[in-house]
C-alpha cells in the first residue's frame, strides 16, 4: 500500500492519511465482510499484470492488434489525445467499440470519412461501433467526486430521454450476461487473479444486480448519504 514517506522530521502531508483513506473505502465495498481479519478485504482487489493499464498502454495494445474490443464511457479519446492519427488507426483496428455516451461523437463515427480532419477509407475500416445512449449526471443518483476532495451526494432532477440508460445498468448487463454468452459460443472464460480467489462482487456490499450497484450502497457509505429520497414534489421538473 501507498505510504507517505516525510522529507524531514515532524513534516505533515494530506496524503500522510493514505492508509486511513484506504481501510475506509475497503470497509464501505466491503461491508461487514471486510474485518481486520481479512486485510479489510484488500486481497480481493484482482492484480495487475502492469502498474497501470491507462489509455496511452491501451492504445498501444490496440495498435499491435492485442486489445480486440474497448469500451468508452464519457471519454472521447479522438480529442482528447495530440497523435489523432494514431488515435484512428488503433481503433480502426478493433473489431468492436463501444461508446457510452449522451452525444455522438468523433470515437463514435470512427470509421466516417471527415476530409482533412478524418482523412480515412470507411471500407478498410471493419470495427463495428455500439453506440449505447446514456444520462448525463442530472439525471443520476449518485455521488459528484472532485480532484479538490469534494464529495457531494446528488438525486436524478430528471428522467433520461428516449432510450438513454444510465452508466451503471450498461455496465452491469454486459458484466451479467456475459458469462453465459461466452460459455454459450465455448469461449473460455478467464478470471482476473487475486491472492484469496475471492472477487468483491461477492461481498455482500459489493452485489451487482439487472439495474447495477445500488447508488445507496458503497457510494452512499462513503459520502454519508443516508437522507431519505426527496419526493419528486421538491425535486426541480418532478411529477
Amino acid at each position: 500500500m501507498r505510504t507517505f514517506t516525510p522529507l524531514w522530521p515532524g513534516q505533515t502531508s494530506y496524503r500522510q492519511s493514505y492508509p486511513k483513506f484506504m481501510v475506509s473505502f475497503m470497509k464501505a465495498m466491503g461491508g461487514d465482510a471486510a474485518t481486520v481479519g481479512n486485510n479489510c478485504a484488500y486481497d480481493c482487489l484482482p492484480n495487475l499484470d502492469v502498474p497501470a493499464y491507462d489509455t496511452l498502454r491501451m492504445f498501444e495494445l490496440m495498435d499491435h492488434g492485442r486489445v480486440n474490443l474497448y469500451f468508452f464511457q464519457g471519454f472521447n479519446q479522438m480529442l482528447s489525445t495530440a497523435n489523432r492519427e494514431r488515435i484512428t488507426r488503433s481503433l480502426s483496428k478493433l473489431k468492436m467499440l463501444g461508446v457510452m455516451d449522451p452525444l455522438s461523437s468523433e470515437a463514435s463515427h470512427v470509421w466516417q470519412n471527415n476530409g482533412i480532419h478524418d482523412d480515412v477509407d470507411p471500407s478498410a475500416i471493419q470495427t463495428e461501433v455500439l453506440e449505447l445512449p446514456t444520462t448525463c449526471f442530472a439525471e443520476e443518483e449518485g455521488a459528484l467526486v472532485r480532484s479538490g476532495h469534494w464529495l457531494q451526494w446528488h438525486w436524478p432532477g430528471a428522467s433520461p430521454p428516449g432510450e438513454a440508460k444510465h452508466d451503471t445498468r450498461i455496465m452491469a448487463q454486459i458484466f451479467l450476461r456475459m458469462p453465459d454468452i461466452m460459455v454459450r459460443t465455448g469461449t473460455k472464460l478467464v478470471e482476473v487473479e487475486t491472492k484469496n480467489r475471492t472477487h468483491l462482487r461477492d461481498l455482500p456490499g459489493c452485489a451487482v444486480g439487472p439495474d447495477g450497484p445500488d447508488p445507496q450502497g458503497p457510494p452512499g457509505r462513503t459520502t454519508g448519504s443516508m437522507a431519505p429520497r426527496p419526493s419528486p414534489a421538491t425535486v426541480p421538473g418532478g411529477a
